[in-house]
């Protein structure tokens, strides 16, 4: 899987949140402008600039919504085990939650069954990222100076996404 589309479902859980605090983050600036000790074109700027990273976050969260709409339950549930939960262990994950039974059978998988199925499901949403219009280079672009996946690319970089990963196996 490309790096890209790691950084993309790391960051998934809390784009919406994201451009709700962007949208926060620019009022205030907006409003408490007269006390800046810029000038005012490069306030100006800068704020743009803020609203541009709010509307490609937003733009992002819906466009990830749709094509994660196109995967069936236990491939939502297996993405959601590795990219979104703070518990990575699959084996203690659903108990709790509303799709017990697709937990519960994803729980009786074998490890090499479930890190199959993993690597498969990798490979088919980067696929349909590519298809649905977001490939490396648009990412890249647009959306790769945005804080958010520059925090996720250190994270990844630092080798988090292995650390990670040996949670799955406990």
């Amino acid at each position: 899987m490309k790096e890209y589309v790691k950084v993309v479902l790391y960051a998934y859980p809390i784009l919406k949140k994201m451009g709700e605090e962007y949208g926060v983050h620019i009022s205030n600036r907006a409003l408490l402008s007269y006390k800046s000790a810029k000038p005012t074109e490069e306030l100006v700027e800068y704020i743009a600039k803020e609203i541009i990273c709010k509307q490609r976050l937003e733009w992002l969260t819906k466009f990830l919504e749709g094509v994660m709409d196109k995967l069936d339950e236990t491939e939502k549930t297996l993405l959601h085990i590795r990219y979104f939960s703070a518990s990575r262990n699959r084996k203690n994950y659903g108990a709790q939650k509303e799709n017990a039974e697709i937990f519960s059978g994803i729980a009786a998988w074998s490890d090499s069954t479930y890190f199959r199925r993993q690597s498969r499901l990798a490979e088919k949403f980067e696929t349909m990222l590519k298809s649905a219009g977001l490939s490396e280079e648009i990412f890249e672009k647009d959306f790769a100076f945005i804080d958010i996946f520059q925090c996720v690319r250190r994270f990844l970089a630092q080798g988090g996404d292995n650390r990670l990963r040996q949670k799955e196996r406990v």
